[in-house]
């Protein structure tokens, strides 16, 4: 067997920790690699509208949790707000990773993902019947989404228009009945981050003009 192709088996035997160990290693003993592996992430995974676009489109996807309930002659589909909590932790991990390398855009606009996808979802009485279970928490899934907001939405990196876009999310999400339910039923105050995004990011002038809508 060529060498290639025992390359090419290894290659695909090998687990992602497995390149990224070898690439932390290997960039430290050559600096041309390092430069050019930098480069190509950088182009990859800062200002980049394409990546923004992958993120919005990974959350709105980790809304499409459904499960079957009933019995065999009378069975039909409800929303899985357990594995839909599963999939927005895993991401928000990942928008602390992006915010790390200051991808601040990216961060925030899948963090306000989060809440239009949730409107998108909400159905209050099927709602309140999943999150009887225990193992639902979205209240601190909420907080956790409302953390990464503010801190990409305060962040140098973020840029103008990343910044009113998440805030004409917000704003058209706090018009919806949803963050009512959310904070009647002692879930999460989402008028409570928008009062305070709105002090921290909008100027006294677009602050008042929200006021008054």
């Amino acid at each position: 067997m060529s060498n290639d192709k025992i390359f090419l088996r290894l290659l695909n035997l090998a687990t992602l920790n497995d390149l990224q160990v070898f690439a932390a290693d290997y960039a430290k003993e050559n600096e041309h690699f390092k430069t050019s592996l930098s480069d190509f992430l950088a182009r990859k995974y800062n200002h980049n509208e394409k990546t923004s676009q992958e993120y919005v489109r990974k959350m709105r996807n980790a809304f499409a949790e459904y499960t079957d309930i009933g019995d065999r002659w009378n069975s039909f589909e409800i929303t899985d707000w357990s594995a839909i909590m599963d999939n927005v932790d895993r991401l928000v991990k990942e928008g602390w990773k992006l915010l790390e390398v200051g991808n601040a855009d990216t961060a925030a606009l899948m963090a306000a993902a989060f809440f239009t996808s949730f409107a998108d979802e909400f159905d209050e009485n099927e709602f309140l019947n999943a999150t009887d279970d225990e193992d639902v928490d979205v209240g601190t899934t909420a907080e956790s989404v409302g953390e990464l907001l503010s801190k990409a939405l305060t962040h140098p990196s973020i840029s103008k228009e990343a910044k009113q876009k998440v805030m004409n999310e917000l704003n058209a999400f706090s018009s919806t009945d949803v963050p009512y339910c959310l904070n009647n039923y002692g879930f999460y105050d989402f008028d409570g981050l928008l009062n305070e995004l709105s002090q921290r990011v909008l100027t006294d002038d677009d602050t008042l003009a929200m006021l008054d809508k």
